[in-house]
């Protein structure tokens, strides 16, 4: 069976990696979180939510 849908991933040396191209980060299911130490004592703790943001894919996985 022939599919004429682009694969989302690809392997290169055996191992499976996203394809090459822009990938939107979905802002529904998406966070940034941190962590912070005051004056090394109590932990402060933070995250951003709705996050925006896209991500390239280079040909090399160096890339």
């Amino acid at each position: 069976m022939t599919s004429s849908a682009i694969s989302p991933t690809r392997i290169v040396d055996g191992v499976e990696l996203p394809a090459v191209g822009d990938w939107k980060v979905d802002p529904g299911h998406a966070e940034v979180g941190f962590l912070g130490r005051h004056f090394m004592l109590t932990k402060v703790r933070g995250r951003f939510t709705g996050v925006d943001a896209t991500v390239y894919i280079g040909e090399r996985p160096e890339d």
